[in-house]
């Protein structure tokens, strides 16, 4: 059978059923399915584009940045006056 959620399909859906990696496929033009067997199962769809992946990873980097950056300032005695 075909399990058909009726959420639009996009690159980044990852499927499990019963804990095992599923493929996760288009169905009716624009809908997110998998493939499931008969019986009773767990099945488990998540969102992770890689768009998110690479934005989280730049986060970080500028975060890491700043607070390098930070450091070496107060280590040479500079401070940031306000007048």
């Amino acid at each position: 059978s075909v399990l058909v959620l009726t959420q639009i399909h996009y690159p980044g859906w990852r499927a499990s059923i019963d804990g095992r990696s599923a493929p996760v496929l288009q169905t009716d033009y624009a809908f997110t399915g998998t493939l499931v067997g008969t019986g009773s199962h767990e099945i488990e769809f998540r969102f992770m584009p890689a768009t998110f992946i690479v934005g989280a990873a730049i986060s970080l980097a500028t975060v890491l940045a700043m607070i390098l950056g930070w450091r070496a300032s107060r280590r040479r005695g500079h401070r940031n006056v306000v007048h």
